[in-house]
Parts: C-alpha cells; structure tokens; sequence
C-alpha cells in the first residue's frame, strides 16, 4: 500500500537550501587579494619559484659583465690605462703586460660570459617549463574537481563552454603571473638598480639623465595598466561568447542542417569572431601606442646622455672605454625598461584570467554533506516526501508543500506537464538540489544526513537521450562499477538484450563508441544505458521516458530489459505518455507545484505488452 502525507503533518523542521555565495565581480577584485590567493595556491611550489628566481636574478652580474671586455679593449690595449682594480688581482703581471695576453685575456673573457648566459637561459627555461606546467596542472585539477560539485544550476545557466575556457585558459594564469610576469618583472627591476649604480660609479651626473626618466615612465605604465585591464575583462568575455557559439553548433550539427542554418550560424560566428578580433587589435593598439611613447622617451633620455658623455670626454673627467661602458649600460637599459613595462601591461591579461578562475572557486557547492555524514550501504528503497517545497530563484515555487511516501519495490509512473516540475522531483530524490523547505527522506532517513557519495550509489538512472562517452562498450556499462569483472559486464549486457548486436561489432566489447556514442545508434545506445543500469545494482531505479525515442521495434527489446530490470527495485518512471505506466503501481500527477497520488489497476507484464506491440511488416 501507499501513503499520501497531507500538508501539516509531522516533520522536521524546514532546513534553508545553502545558498550560492555571492561573488565579486572578476574585474573588481583588488590585487592584493589576487596575491593573497595567489599566495595559497602555489605554496606546494614555493621552494622551486625562489630558485626560478635565483636563476634569473643570475643573469643580472653576467649581462653587466658583457660590456667589460670592450672597455679593457679600449682603455687597456688600444690605451695605455691599468686594468680595473679587481682584475688587477686577478690577471698574473705576464698576461697584463703582454698585447697577446690581453688580447686572448679579452677573448676568452667574451667567451666565458656569453657562455654563461647560454647555461643561465638554459637551466631556467627547463625549470620554468618543469614547475610552470605542473603548476597549471595542480591548478586545472582543482577547478575541474570544484566545478563537478557545483550545482546543475551553475551549468544550466553557464553552459560548458564557459568551464571549459576557464579550465583550458584563465588557469594557466597560476604559472604565467608568478613565471612569466612577476620574476621576470624582478629581474629587469633589480638590472635598472644595477645599470644605475654602476653609472653612479662611473660617472653621476649621466646617472641622473638615466634616473630622470623614472617618473615619465611610471606615468605611462600606469596609464597603460588601466586601459589593459578593463579591455582584456571584455576581451575574455567575447573569447568566451565566440568558444560557446562552437561548441553550441557543432554539438547540433543535425539541427543545423535539417534546418539549413548552416549560414545563419557562420554569420554568428563571424559576428563574434569579428569582436573578438576587434578586441586584440584595440589591446594592439594600446599596446603599440605605450611602446612608442616608452622608446621615445628611452631615446630623449640616450641623446642627453650622449652628449653629457662627450663633452665629460672631451674635457678629461671620463677616459673613452668608460664613456663606450656608460653609453653600453645606456643602451641596456631599454631592455629591462621595456621588459619591466611590458609584464606590467601583461599582467592585465593574466590578472584577468586568474580572477575569472577564482570567481569560480569562490562559489560555495548548493548541495554540501553535514560534519559527520551517515554511511549507506543499500537502501530498501522506501521514499518520503514531507512538506516539501522548491524554488530555483528564490521567487516561484516549482513544488509547493508537497508530501506522499513510496514504499520499498514500488513502481512510480510521473506525469504532468512540461514544465511541471516532474525532472525536479527526481533532481530533489538524487540530491542534485536541496529543497527550499520541508525533508526527503530514504528508509526514514533525511537525504542530507547521509554521506553524499553514499547516497548517489543507491539510485541507477536511465534517460530519455542515453549518454555516453568516449570510449569503449566497456568502458560505459562499467561506468557506475568502475571494479567489476569482464564477466560482469558481459552478464549485465546480455540482461540489458545488449550482448547480441555487441557480438557483431569487429572489436565486441573493445569497440570504440565515438563522441557521445555518436558510431552507435539510438537502440544501440539506450541498451548499452540499461546495461550500465544492471550493472549498478542500485535499490531505486530513475527511468526517464527511454523509449519515447525510439521505433516500436526496438522499444520492444528495451521494455523487455526494463521489466527485468525494474523486478524489485523502487522505480520511478516519468512518462509523458500515460500509455507508458500500464506496469506502474502508482501514478504520480503533478499540477502547478501540487502533487496527487493515485493507485493504478494491475496490468499485464510489459514483457506481455512488448509481444502484443504491432511490428510494421
């Protein structure tokens, strides 16, 4: 017998559906809350980043060096002035005093600096590359993990292509600010410094022309920085909308052609593409326009120091190899300048992608297991609903104080209209969603007191579009079983009326089913979804309309395996079609958020009904 709880009765008090965190908006994150995130998240790569930046920082004495052996060229062996103090302890009196030992002292210290350099490029691209990507992946591997707990709402309302994007591009932001932007923006900083102090050294009033430039070119960075920031957030976005427009078409090509599209849909995406390049020309343009501000004003600056340098000179206060060396030094300073600038203006991009990244792990999961989850190893099966309601915007109830109970092994026949709420009340069962108010519970239990992995064991579903993925027969009907047999599998096939055509493929059970099981049909594809179904032996069964898709031959075969696969399992069966639930115990009617519940007449078996089904000669 049934139960049908009226509204009022005995309950637990309502407990509030966890509510979606509200999250900053991506481009109004601070950056020093970037930093603190950041901060977290690279910790298991902390001690390889400071040696990455060691090994930059290495570079620093080597390109200082490399305008040194000019000098002593040019002072000490064209000239006749003394080798610099600390070569002078280091060079033996034979070499120094000889054109030929200066002249290979000079050679061979060109070789052993450039050297270097070529050991110092080398050791930090293999460790950057080596954590960079490790980094990227312990980053992608949390955002996937923390995207599948979030609730079907998210993806509902963000669509694939969206998650996808941030998982492929903004999480490769985890390596590219602290790699690529942050340590190089260092190591050009701590080479002004150098290049500065080293002219201080030499001669300061050329020092002053250099550190003049300072303000100008803070000016123009930050300037820069601000107009990249807000164009690279609509940039992403219009990278987004083009993704989405892709993967939205090509994952309906059959729609588009039956209804001759194809052009409509290339336009779209000409229209988003088109923006999205409009976008990187605009950031181009941006990009240039700080460029050729930045060298002219690097260019002003080298001219003043050009002629300060010859008229010191001229005058005797500067000996001709140290004003080449100042003019060297002079010359060098554009690369870390315009190093230095540039990481600003792409730390925007990276800056972006990684607050989109993090606006997605701020979200808190709808559904969350309390402190201490109860275990489940199987259910009996039986079902309650006690004054539940549901609502998924807050406003408008899809289900409204709806109470009945199932006893364990009765067959459930759902109908009402679309959109009545009839793929909510199964989404509520699985805990896909917790209700607004009210308690579900499984053998008495509230569904949110068990463990969560627990629970979704108890439940083996079956849907009007059978999913697959890519991979083998195999590999689909172990899905919900990943540790069983061969031999299992094999079984579960033949209960499912699968293992006859499967038999037939060239490679049987090794046989590759495609994108979406698009090299199977539709027969093919619903059966191998029962199989995966028996294999999982769970105590309730979900069965949403998987014949309605089908032709009335093979919806013969499938309501067979149905019959024997709903024998002694909790079945709930939604049916948009009332001739679907001639096996059903009960008929669930749903009604503008109300539920009513009515016995059904004993019926004949549907391995009965698929005998009796016309087969169209």
């Amino acid at each position: 017998m049934y139960l049908l709880n009226q509204p009022g009765g005995s309950a637990r008090p309502a407990i509030p559906r966890p509510k979606r965190e509200p999250v900053a908006a991506p481009e109004h994150v601070s950056f020093l809350s970037l930093a603190r995130h950041l901060w977290v998240l690279v910790a298991p790569f902390r001690g390889k980043l400071a040696l990455i930046l060691l090994v930059t920082l290495l570079a620093i004495p080597l390109n200082l060096l490399l305008p040194l052996p000019l000098k002593i060229g040019v002072d000490s062996i064209l000239g006749s002035r003394p080798l610099p103090p600390v070569l002078q302890t280091l060079v033996p009196a034979s070499i120094a005093a000889s054109s030929n030992g200066m002249l290979i002292l000079v050679f061979a210290m060109y070789v052993a600096i450039m050297l270097g350099n070529q050991l110092q490029g080398l050791a930090l691209w293999l460790l950057s590359s080596y954590t960079g990507e490790r980094m990227i992946l312990a980053f992608r591997s949390r955002l996937f993990e923390h995207l599948q707990r979030l609730c079907v709402s998210y993806h509902d309302e963000h669509g694939p292509a969206d998650s996808a994007y941030r998982l492929q591009h903004d999480a490769a932001s985890i390596k590219q600010i602290p790699i690529d932007v942050v340590i190089p923006f260092i190591r050009s900083t701590a080479m002004l410094a150098g290049i500065v102090t080293l002219m201080l050294m030499i001669d300061w009033e050329l020092a002053l022309i250099a550190l003049g430039l300072a303000p100008l070119i803070f000016g123009l960075t930050n300037e820069c920085g601000r107009r990249l920031r807000r164009k690279w957030f609509e940039v992403k976005q219009t990278e987004t909308a083009t993704m989405r427009c892709v993967q939205e078409v090509l994952s309906a090509t059959r729609v588009v052609k039956a209804f001759g599209r194809e052009r409509d849909e290339h336009r779209r995406f000409v229209r988003h593409a088109t923006d999205w390049v409009k976008g990187h020309n605009h950031l181009a343009k941006i990009g240039s326009g700080f460029d050729f501000a930045l060298s002219m004003v690097v260019a002003c600056g080298t001219a003043g120091a050009l002629l300060v340098g010859i008229y010191h000179v001229q005058n005797g206060r500067l000996s001709l190899g140290d004003f080449l060396l100042v003019m060297a030094y002079m010359a060098q300073l554009v690369g870390p300048l315009d190093m230095a600038t540039k990481k600003v203006a792409e730390l925007q991009s990276c800056a972006t992608g990684f607050r989109r990244a993090l606006s997605v792990l701020n979200i808190r999961p709808a559904v969350v297991e309390t402190a201490h989850p109860r275990p489940l190893s199987r259910s009996a099966g039986t079902v309650a609903f006690k004054d539940v309601s549901f609502s998924y915007d807050g406003k408008r109830n899809v289900l409204h104080r709806t109470s009945f109970t199932i006893p364990a092994g009765t067959r459930v026949g759902i109908v009402g209209r679309t959109g009545g709420g009839k793929s909510t009340l199964v989404n509520l069962l699985t805990r896909f969603y917790d209700p607004t108010e009210g308690v579900i519970s499984l053998d008495g239990v509230d569904l949110r007191d068990y463990r969560l992995a627990d629970l979704r064991r108890q439940f083996a579903i079956v849907l009007q579009e059978p999913v697959l993925f890519s991979g083998t027969i195999a590999d689909n009907i172990r899905y919900g079983r990943p540790d069983c047999t061969p031999a299992e599998i094999e079984r579960a096939a033949r209960a499912a009326h699968a293992h006859a055509f499967i038999q037939t493929l060239p490679d049987r059970y090794a046989t590759e089913v495609g994108d979406r099981g698009g090299r199977l049909s539709g027969g093919e594809r619903q059966r191998i979804s029962l199989a995966r179904a028996f294999l999982r032996d769970a105590p309730i069964l979900i069965l949403d309309e998987p014949t309605s898709s089908l032709d009335v031959h093979t919806e013969a075969g499938i309501i067979e395996a149905m019959e024997e696969l709903m024998r002694g399992r909790t079945t709930f069966l939604i049916a948009h079609r009332v001739s679907t639930l001639r096996n059903c115990d009960l008929q669930l009617n749903l009604c503008h958020g109300h539920v009513t519940l009515e016995p059904l007449p004993a019926r004949p078996s549907l391995r009965e009904q698929a005998l009796t089904v016309p087969i169209p000669a």
